[in-house]
């Protein structure tokens, strides 16, 4: 079906790319569709096959490259996806994709990150699965290099979970609320955990 395909579409195109601590950078994809499914409790297609496919956009070539262009990238990205599986998992995914730092339409990070937020709070369903990716991400932080550590920590603290808490407020009728709960207090568990093991500025 759609989700095994999506499945073995990362799998395949993660192939040669490995995580820090060692493991297949794919695992990470696999773990994020499985956060969702048994942890959060949504069995959402688009929303399994988006989180399979959501680092495609940054890290592989699959459906288009965002380091040359980010407009022709969202462009190739949407019809390969479109055609593929359907519009909402391409908008997902390219939501998800962050941005290069190209110099001309993203001068620098926090243009290019105020962009990519802002896209997130958009779409309050798409910014779950960012929190999701996080999630992950959090879970397995200390395999990771010091310097990447602290990045992650600080960023999900004074960036994200700011952001995230906005967006909550705007999608206040949602039907994602009891999502958004349950996925909130496993983040900060992990950033508790993490502030008694990692000293951050």
């Amino acid at each position: 079906d759609a989700a095994m395909f999506a499945y073995d579409l990362s799998k395949s195109a993660h192939r040669n790319q490995m995580r820090d601590a060692g493991e297949r950078f794919f695992e990470h994809a696999r773990d994020t569709a499985i956060i969702l499914l048994d942890e959060i409790g949504t069995s959402d297609i688009n929303e399994v096959i988006a989180l399979l496919l959501h680092d495609t956009g940054e890290d592989t070539g699959l459906f288009g490259n965002i380091k040359d262009s980010y407009q022709l990238f969202v462009r190739t990205a949407t019809y390969r996806l479109t055609k593929t599986f359907n519009p909402f998992v391409a908008d997902h995914v390219i939501r998800l994709t962050k941005p290069h730092v190209d110099g001309m339409y993203f001068k620098d990070k926090a243009v290019m990150m105020k962009f990519y937020i802002s896209s997130l709070q958009e779409k309050f369903p798409t910014f779950i699965l960012k929190m999701i990716d996080r999630l992950s991400n959090l879970r397995t932080l200390l395999l990771d290099n010091p310097e990447k550590i602290t990045k992650q920590i600080k960023e999900t603290r004074e960036v994200l979970l700011p952001a995230f808490y906005e967006s909550y407020i705007r999608w206040i009728e949602s039907r994602d609320l009891a999502r958004y709960s349950v996925l909130i207090s496993k983040v900060e568990h992990e950033l508790e955990r993490l502030g008694k093991l990692v000293p951050v500025q």
